[in-house]
């Protein structure tokens, strides 16, 4: 976080945890929607945290100084936010049962939202975002099983193909020369995209 500290989201206990990464001391902070389910967690442009409510259908904003927590709904019905990534002034996130991307700009805190090209049976679930500010994930559905790319520029998607059959990929990230890396969850091995 923007603190200096690591913060995490424990799913099962429906909080939030900051790690100290100085004293070793851990606080917990309490998601307001009884059994969310955070699930997903990424630091801001706006210096807060950003995390998935899998369970309860929401996004949550954290401050890492006071601990407030403000929680935002999507204007559609039945979004299930699973992972995400902050970008350019908004956070983009997989929503795994509809089958779709989404996003909310952090300055006016509205949603937008797209069909995978796979459709609402993709259940699209790691994302990460390249040093250009397009949106990677994987499409996991067992009719799926592709990369995606989509330009937020211009809203246009293309798919690629994953390299092992029932790969899912539950989280992704960019490393330092900009390459991002995936973990194949099903096919236990690892690719990563140059």
């Amino acid at each position: 976080g923007s603190d200096g500290a690591v913060w995490f989201t424990a799913q099962n206990s429906n909080v939030i945890g900051r790690l100290d990464i100085e004293t070793g001391k851990i606080a917990e902070y309490g998601v307001p929607t009884q059994d969310a389910h955070p699930y997903g967690i990424a630091s801001a442009d706006d210096g807060a945290l950003w995390f998935c409510e899998l369970s309860g259908g929401k996004l949550g904003r954290i401050d890492p100084r006071s601990g407030a927590m403000t929680e935002y709904t999507p204007s559609e019905a039945g979004v299930k936010p699973r992972r995400l990534v902050a970008v350019s002034g908004a956070i983009y996130f997989t929503d795994s049962k509809g089958g779709r991307l989404g996003r909310i700009t952090l300055a006016d805190k509205k949603f937008k939202l797209w069909d995978s090209p796979s459709g609402n049976h993709s259940e699209p679930y790691g994302i990460a975002a390249d040093s250009s500010g397009k949106i990677w994930y994987e499409e996991s559905g067992a009719d799926a099983n592709k990369l995606v790319r989509f330009d937020p520029a211009v809203e246009v998607f293309r798919t690629f193909p994953m390299p092992a059959p029932n790969s899912s990929v539950r989280n992704m990230a960019r490393d330092a020369k900009g390459r991002l890396w995936m973990p194949l969850s099903m096919a236990n091995k690892i690719a990563v995209v140059e």
